[in-house]
């Protein structure tokens, strides 16, 4: 049995662990802190120097903010697996009013968009019943109207949504 894992649910486990990382970090943080500060003024109050006080001589500042570095890394990496980028999962076409396309012109942008925002101009005569030259004019039309554009392949024409 094969799993298949999309890289959005990976992302947002990801986000989760962040969250919850940077959140520890910071409660732990805050705690030691004001154990820290009670140390430090429990060894000035005996007259010990600063340069033999734990608490300055203590490396956990620096092992905090590695912490908090890691904890910013992983949301980063989780943020952008969580959202697909341009041309990959989804595609994002220009905003059309459907309501100005007319029945054979709405038929063909809907099978636009059914294949991803492109399709061979052939596929459409073949789906629409159309003949070339009606497909043809139709599309010169859309293109006009900025929906769509043609991009000739060899003998062929692959009709993209803009």
């Amino acid at each position: 049995m094969k799993v298949i894992i999309k890289k959005q649910s990976v992302g947002r486990l990801l986000i989760g662990a962040a969250v919850l990382l940077i959140l520890v970090t910071a409660i732990a943080k805050s705690d030691v802190d004001k154990q820290q500060a009670f140390l430090c003024d429990l060894t000035h109050s005996q007259g010990i120097p600063a340069e033999e006080c734990p608490v300055h001589n203590s490396i956990f500042s620096w092992t905090v903010a590695g912490m908090f570095v890691i904890g910013f890394l992983v949301l980063a990496a989780g943020f952008y697996l969580s959202f697909p980028q341009g041309g990959q999962e989804e595609a994002k076409f220009k905003t059309v009013d459907t309501g100005k396309l007319d029945g054979i012109e709405r038929k063909i942008y809907d099978t636009l968009l059914k294949s991803n925002g492109s399709v061979h101009q052939a596929d459409l005569v073949r789906e629409t019943g159309l003949s070339k030259v009606r497909v043809t004019r139709i599309l010169d039309k859309m293109e006009f109207s900025g929906v769509l554009e043609r991009r000739r392949r060899g003998m062929s024409n692959i009709v993209v949504l803009k």
